[in-house]
């Protein structure tokens, strides 16, 4: 992992690597089309027929081939030019767009991000808990190579027949990542009474602590961007939510927008049995993207 410098909030805040996996993936072709020159299609002078679409949404194998993909790259002659027809049609092979979204098991919208560009691609866009993310695709590997498919089967047997498997792996730069409000060796986190872990009144292994954290993403309700949460029902967050202390992960609970206040959100969490006495480092992880680390006070 490398480390993400100027321009963060978080100087110092490491890359986080994400992993995708597309199942099912199959390209359809057409029987219609003739290919000549290594692959390129042969248009016989004719404007390219986009009219059918493939199980992705793609308009036939030419769109794919030609307008978007990263399988060529190249200047398509027209074998059999005649008047009124241009001699080549100039194409930006390698360039393509893709938009993922990133839902919990039970259908939650985590957030949202776009990449696109040449290979490797760059991150575009993003929202929920990528709000803010800097990056690239910097891997895409096929665990089970695509199944080729005419365009005359029956697309309901997509999914009985299989298809591949790919594996995108993204290294994310995040802007914005989850974090524990207040200082570094004095964020405000708090004991069930909302008394301050000081370290003149450190936690003890075994406690359960409450911290008022930011950037944890979308809840469910959902509020407008900007709003205040609302009080009950308290706004839980969709992404799956986790505590690092002391390099243990444990499961973060009461994870809810903090009524009255503005992106920011109340996360309790266990201090793990058998936790070193000592300033113990603490920090957030939501949705695989972690937070920058702070430290409390443990007897």
């Amino acid at each position: 992992m490398t480390v993400f410098g100027a321009g963060s909030r978080y100087p110092g805040q490491a890359d986080e690597k994400f992993t995708i996996e597309e199942k099912e993936n199959v390209h359809a072709t057409s029987n219609d089309w003739t290919w000549s020159d290594g692959g390129v299609p042969d248009w016989r002078g004719q404007a390219p027929d986009l009219s059918s679409d493939d199980s992705n949404g793609q308009r036939g194998d030419l769109r794919r081939g030609c307008h978007g993909s990263n399988e060529v790259g190249r200047c398509v002659r027209r074998n059999h030019a005649a008047p009124g027809f241009a001699i080549s049609d100039a194409s930006q092979g390698g360039v393509s767009e893709c938009k993922w979204e990133i839902q919990t098991a039970d259908g939650l919208l985590g957030g949202r991000f776009m990449d696109s560009g040449l290979f490797p691609h760059q991150i575009t866009g993003a929202s929920g808990v990528f709000l803010g993310i800097r990056g690239t695709q910097s891997v895409t590997q096929a665990v089970i190579a695509p199944r080729r498919a005419s365009m005359t089967e029956d697309p309901s047997l997509r999914r009985a027949l299989g298809g591949g498997s790919i594996i995108h792996t993204f290294h994310f730069a995040p802007s914005y990542p989850p974090a524990i409000e207040g200082p570094a060796d004095s964020p405000q986190v708090y004991r069930g009474d909302l008394s301050a872990v000081t370290v003149a009144s450190p936690a003890h292994a075994g406690e359960t602590l409450i911290s008022r954290a930011s950037n944890l993403g979308f809840t469910t309700p959902a509020v407008d961007p900007g709003a205040a949460f609302p009080g009950f029902p308290y706004g839980a967050v969709n992404s799956p939510v986790e505590a690092i202390i002391g390099g243990r992960a444990v499961d973060a609970f009461n994870a809810l927008g903090w009524p009255g206040e503005v992106d920011v959100y109340r996360v309790d969490f266990r201090v793990p049995d058998g936790t070193a006495p000592g300033m113990v480092d603490v920090q957030l992880r939501v949705g695989g993207i972690a937070g920058p680390t702070v430290k409390i006070p443990v007897r």
